[in-house]
């Protein structure tokens, strides 16, 4: 996969990290007219490759499930790329659920912790992934800035850092959100100073009658605009494209990973 830029080239490939794609059905399976219509919109934003993550509580996404996806986006001609991951969020049996993550899912699993960090979240985080460090895994932590007591704990951005976390910011916080006025701030901040490292078009993994609507679509186009004007064309592009193509590399190994954040 390759980005050319210039100084007004936008980004026609976008590698989006614990992507929504699989959207579930109320009933716990995969609801696949709505996983088509879903991938089909992620196409036209401009993702040409993503780590679909789902999560334990969602049994039914099996391997097996995966390959359908995958048969699905070829012959529907969506040419997307997708690897398959199993996101966590914090709780007491974390560790016993990374171990059946990493039986289930496979590779990327066996690499990463996919962390979902809950807005409602008031809990130190870096002491888990120093921990998923020592284990042999790199954390990739997914909309920490939108966890308003984290963004008020900066020794556990310095921990992160240190651990080599990965940091994966949702495009929505690139935006204003009323309800949340220092979302937007901190993640400007964060961009800045270079600790993001992959982003994901958040959407709801459930079914609904009222999917997407357009008013709330972000292209990749529009996400490229803003981060080429926060941190400029080479960053943006890295993050983008360069940093999250690791996850799609099937082939490397977790010193390299480690040693390339």
């Amino acid at each position: 996969m390759g980005l050319w830029w210039n100084t007004t080239a936008l980004p026609s490939e976008v590698v989006e990290v614990a992507s929504s794609l699989i959207v579930h059905s109320h009933r716990g399976g995969i609801d696949w007219p709505r996983t088509l219509a879903r991938a089909t919109q992620k196409h036209a934003q401009g993702i040409r490759a993503a780590v679909v993550t789902t999560n334990l509580d969602h049994g039914n996404t099996t391997p097996r499930q995966f390959d359908q996806l995958r048969t699905l986006l070829r012959e529907n001609q969506l040419d997307i790329e997708v690897e398959l991951a199993i996101e966590l969020n914090l709780r007491t049996d974390l560790f016993d659920r990374i171990a059946r993550a990493s039986m289930l899912a496979g590779p990327l699993n066996r690499r990463f912790a996919f962390l979902r960090v809950s807005p409602t979240n008031f809990m130190p985080i870096a002491p888990v992934v120093e921990t998923l460090k020592r284990m042999g895994l790199q954390t990739v932590l997914i909309s920490p800035e939108r966890c308003s007591w984290l963004r008020s704990q900066p020794d556990e951005w310095e921990r992160f850092k240190r651990a080599k976390t990965r940091i994966r910011i949702s495009t929505s916080s690139l935006s204003y959100d009323a309800a949340d006025p220092g979302c937007d701030r901190f993640t400007k901040k964060l961009l800045r100073c270079g600790q993001v490292h992959c982003v994901g078009f958040d959407q709801s993994n459930q079914s609904s009658a009222s999917d997407w609507p357009e008013d709330q679509m972000q292209s990749a186009s529009d996400v490229g605009k803003k981060l080429r004007r926060l941190v400029g064309p080479s960053r943006a592009r890295a993050i983008l494209t360069d940093n999250a193509q690791i996850f799609m590399d099937g082939t490397r190994s977790t010193a390299s990973v480690l040693q390339s954040a």
